[in-house]
């Protein structure tokens, strides 16, 4: 980090570090993608701790950390087992809540497959494209999270009084209502 306008540096992470992303809703946390893991920094980077919610055991080594240009509580990352230049097994990470949890996102079947960073696309933030040591580039559709309505139901209920309401699910798949009675 520089604190003359770059005339010196010093390190504030020692290691091998493959990417950093800035949370551009809040520019003191930054986020690091490194051989020793995923690292977080609330405090404009001056210092980093590791993030518990990502064991290198189970993911390895991190190498590419991306934030959704609309939400940036969304975060994409890659990760791989041993390490990020000749992984045995890659994954796409995603957390909604910045880093707080994970889901992986399934990667298909691709043989080899070895993705080495990742970019979401700022038109359509749900387009997940990777650039592949072996293939190219990849991109990929992150279906969106389950929304939920109910509709028909309005004002109060007296209890013990039967009513009837129409609930929605969709989970990126067809609208399924289903309609009760309570």
């Amino acid at each position: 980090r520089s604190v003359n306008g770059g005339v010196s540096w010093n390190p504030v992470h020692v290691g091998s570090v493959h990417d950093v992303a800035i949370d551009h809703s809040d520019s003191s946390r930054v986020y690091v993608a490194s051989n020793s893991g995923f690292l977080v920094s609330d405090n404009h980077g001056d210092s980093f701790s590791p993030s518990v919610s990502v064991p290198n055991a189970q993911y390895g080594a991190t190498f590419s950390v991306e934030l959704d240009p609309e939400a940036s509580n969304t975060i994409y990352l890659l990760s791989g087992l041993p390490d990020p230049y000749q992984p045995t097994e890659s994954f796409i990470l995603r957390s909604v809540d910045r880093g707080a949890s994970w889901e992986r996102i399934p990667n298909g079947s691709l043989p080899r497959w070895v993705p080495s960073k990742i970019a979401i696309s700022p038109v359509s933030p749900t387009t997940v494209i990777t650039s592949m040591q072996t293939r190219g580039i990849q991109s990929l559709e992150i279906a969106s999270d389950l929304v939920a309505s109910i509709s028909g139901l309005s004002g109060e209920r007296v209890v013990g009084t039967r009513s009837s309401f129409a609930m929605a699910a969709d989970n990126a798949e067809t609208w399924k209502e289903f309609r009760d009675t309570v």
